[in-house]
């Protein structure tokens, strides 16, 4: 056996990703005859198992062939090995799905994002993990938009674009590229992820918080530097006196010149009587 044969037995049993067979050779064991690129992968969600490969034979031009995963020699690296040439069959794809794309959302509502790729053993085709993003475009790489791994055993039901996840998935989720921007400057984390966060101060709170302890800090600081000290008057000096209340000039103004005349006499008393007044009249 050529170490090339060994290889690809060895890749058979190993696990691989759709990406990674998406443009991959298909070449005949029989002719060597290169008989197309693999252009899409079928699914049958309700198994959690990949069935069908598409097979264009050329990269943009003719249509698709289908072959069934179960013809597959070997699957490695840079090739796909078929046993023949006649190897492609009209298969009905009802019930089958391409899955990527499809919605994520647990059976409590949380969205988890969109399949961007999936998992599968390359000699049975059975499904093991899904690759979450919340884009979901296989083109867009993992340094731009998280990628995240979710086990198929935490699949409910499956509908049309739509998975349904246990409730708690997101719990469960193993991240399998971070992006750079949420690796530098935390942006871009998951909703479920930013819920489980604590939520960071007010800068501003936090700016009006250290400005006072500032303040206070310099108040202590200059008053230990410079106490204030007790005034002590010089030799000779005394202070001022304090100002005596204030003179009601008005009454005293009223008092120094009233007229006399004006001023209606004080009431006598009986007993009082006036000499000079004659009271017994001829």
């Amino acid at each position: 056996m050529t170490a090339t044969n060994e290889s690809l037995v060895l890749a058979s049993t190993l696990n691989c990703k759709r990406s990674q067979i998406l443009g991959t050779q298909v070449i005949s064991q029989v002719t060597a005859a290169r008989l197309g690129l693999v252009d899409r992968v079928w699914v049958d969600l309700e198994q959690r198992q990949v069935l069908v490969l598409g097979v264009r034979k050329e990269a943009f031009s003719g249509g698709s062939q289908l072959l069934e995963l179960s013809q597959v020699s070997a699957l490695g690296k840079d090739a796909i090995l078929v046993s023949s040439d006649e190897v492609f069959d009209q298969l009905d794809l009802d019930g089958l799905d391409k899955v990527v794309g499809s919605d994520v959302v647990t059976e409590s509502g949380v969205r988890l994002g969109k399949v961007k790729d999936f998992v599968f053993n390359a000699t049975t085709g059975v499904i093991s993990d899904l690759v979450l993003s919340t884009l979901g475009i296989p083109l867009i790489s993992g340094y731009l938009d998280t990628t995240y791994l979710m086990s198929v055993g935490d699949m409910l039901s499956v509908g049309s674009r739509r998975i349904i996840a246990a409730s708690g998935a997101e719990a469960r989720l193993v991240i399998e590229q971070e992006n750079l921007l949420r690796r530098w400057f935390n942006v871009g984390v998951a909703p479920w992820e930013a819920a489980a966060q604590p939520a960071l101060p007010s800068a501003t709170f936090q700016e009006a918080i250290e400005e006072e302890a500032f303040d206070e800090g310099y108040e202590e600081e200059y008053e230990e530097d410079y106490p204030e000290e007790a005034y002590i008057p010089e030799d000779g000096y005394s202070e001022p006196p304090s100002p005596e209340p204030g003179i009601d000039y008005a009454e005293e103004y009223q008092e120094a010149y009233a007229d006399p005349e004006l001023v209606p006499p004080e009431p006598q008393s009986a007993g009082d009587e006036d000499p000079n007044l004659d009271t017994h009249p001829n």
